[in-house]
């Protein structure tokens, strides 16, 4: 981010923080409509076990570790083109909420846990 840049959002930072209290509702629909259509771009459902019952149950997961993939999280999709998103879409695997916590702790399987 250039200096210019970020003197402008340091000075217009309230400004910005005010509209975004004031356009939630618009926000987070936005937010939704772009998941919806990244969630179908993915075929719908949880590629792990075919969960698909409810979107907000459904995650990106980056299987590099986010190693030159997708910095973004579904909260920047609100200003994120979503045409840009399509190059990074393919860089991640839509799993369900139980699915990713198994993705990223395999040592904590039922069976393998020692008590």
């Amino acid at each position: 981010m250039s200096k210019y840049n970020k003197k402008y959002y340091a000075e217009h930072r309230e400004q910005k923080l005010k509209w975004q209290r004031e356009n939630k509702d618009k926000i987070r629909a936005r937010q939704r409509k772009r998941k919806h259509g990244l969630v179908m771009r993915k075929g719908g459902k949880c590629e792990r076990c075919g969960y698909d019952k409810n979107y907000a149950a459904l995650v990106f997961h980056h299987p590099n570790g986010r190693k030159g993939a997708w910095k973004g999280g579904v909260g920047l999709l609100s200003s994120e083109d979503p045409q840009n998103s399509a190059f990074h879409i393919d860089e991640v695997v839509l799993v369900c909420e139980n699915c990713h916590k198994e993705l990223h702790y395999p040592e904590l399987q039922i069976l393998k846990v020692q008590t």
